[in-house]
């Protein structure tokens, strides 16, 4: 099967795009990770970690709002309808530098209440809280490159987006690698993180203005767009606050229930077993707006066929390399680590690798539920996932530690009930039609 054909070439050029976007980082990651290990010790590295998960964990007030951009930008670019566009541009700029104000100040007066659930022999609290307050300045930051980046995506402009990420993840981890061959400390690399993420946040807005004026956007309110918006923006914001709680959250915890030693161990396995996750992203995101597309001008039949065919692509494409990794994680783990950091984190590794190359099957159907207009079926099985592996970190971590919490992620597979969803909606009901 001709696959570019199948689906277009513009689909299979974006997948690699993202494929570059996730790849780069991910190899630098994996090779810098032994030396900031060991530069930093495992305490700090948890830190570190748990700063970044702070951080994106706080991002849960996007709400939303960027995949919303990028859907009704996507709709009303393909309609060419400049006056639409420039209310959702105008709306999401606006609705993003006004939470990011609000909940900057918030989360910084309520960092101490969070810094009071670590306890840590080595780092003290008020260590703790000065990592928190400098990770809170990245939220607004954060906020506007959410914009800068979900209007190039819902122009299906892969290119701009993989040169900007890839850029910034560079940037973020050649920084630290800098700073601890420096003998900098862990409040250098957490400044120099927050720094970049403004940077880099500025550099997209002014990529996106200078685009939208080529097509002639200008600045206009309307409240029935924005009615519009928050529609949408309901269910997108829940399953993206579920997206975060499943990725960043459990670290948090683990941290809590287990300590940042073992935080730092966890990190390091979702961290391989995360890489997963993101290919399935980088293989499907393109395909959020084309089953937008495809909804209005082709049948459920014709729907569900691009479907199986994706999901049959990624599915084979993540399972094979990961039972590779699995069998051989010993050897590549104790001469990636050493022994005495590969023994704490082998088994950890190998059970979230099993669970998250697993879960790679459910992508292309989560990016087809919320392209053909079902939201809350995404927001359902994540919300259900999402807290069952929180639940599950705290029982079966405090039962049999690192290696439960492990276990915990077993929870996600409820994103397995999007494909069931799918199946009785495009695949039945059109087979009920006919008859």
């Amino acid at each position: 099967m001709n696959i570019a054909k199948f689906f277009s070439s513009k689909i299979v050029r974006n997948t690699i795009y993202s494929f570059i976007e996730i790849g780069i980082p991910s190899i630098l990651v994996l090779i810098t990770t032994p030396f900031l290990l060991s530069g930093i010790g495992v305490e700090n590295y948890g830190l570190w970690n748990m700063s970044i998960a702070f951080l994106g964990l706080i991002g849960v007030v996007d709400l939303g709002i960027g995949a919303t951009t990028t859907r009704f930008v996507a709709k009303f670019t393909e309609n060419q309808d400049i006056r639409r566009l420039s209310e959702i541009m105008t709306l999401s700029f606006i609705l993003s530098v006004s939470l990011g104000t609000v909940f900057t100040v918030v989360f910084y007066f309520l960092s101490p209440w969070f810094a009071s659930f670590f306890i840590s022999t080595k780092i003290s609290n008020d260590q703790i809280i000065n990592i928190l307050h400098i990770s809170i300045f990245g939220l607004c930051p954060m906020m506007l490159e959410n914009i800068g980046l979900a209007i190039p995506r819902g122009f299906q402009e892969y290119r701009t987006i993989t040169i900007l990420s890839v850029s910034k993840n560079i940037l973020t981890i050649l920084f630290a690698v800098w700073i601890v061959s420096k003998n900098g400390n862990i409040f250098h690399i957490i400044i120099g993180t927050v720094v970049i993420i403004w940077v880099f946040a500025i550099i997209s807005l002014i990529i996106v203005y200078y685009k939208t004026q080529k097509i002639g956007v200008y600045i206009k309110f309307s409240l029935k767009t924005f009615r519009e918006m928050m529609k949408y923006t309901f269910f997108m914001g829940i399953t993206g606050v579920g997206i975060k709680i499943f990725t960043l959250l459990d670290r948090v915890v683990v941290a809590q229930v287990l300590g940042f030693s073992d935080s730092a161990y966890y990190s390091i396995a979702t961290g391989i077993a995360n890489k997963f996750s993101a290919f399935a992203s980088a293989a499907t995101q393109a395909l959020f707006p084309a089953f937008c597309s495809w909804n209005a001008s082709q049948g459920k039949q014709h729907i569900w066929k691009k479907l199986v065919v994706a999901t049959l692509l990624v599915g084979i494409s993540a399972i094979v390399p990961g039972i590779v990794i699995i069998i051989f994680s010993r050897p590549l783990v104790y001469w990636w680590l050493g022994e005495q950091n590969g023994v704490a984190v082998l088994r950890p590794i190998q059970i979230l690798v099993l669970i998250y190359m697993v879960k790679t099957i459910t992508a292309p159907s989560y990016q087809a539920v919320n392209g053909l207009g079902f939201p809350w079926v995404a927001t359902l099985a994540v919300a259900v996932g999402s807290l069952g592996t929180i639940c599950l970190i705290v029982v079966l971590g405090n039962i049999y530690g690192l290696v439960g919490a492990s276990w915990a992620n077993i929870a996600s597979w409820s994103l397995f009930g999007i494909i069931f969803f799918l199946y009785r909606t495009l695949k039945l009901r059109k087979a009920e039609s006919i008859n």
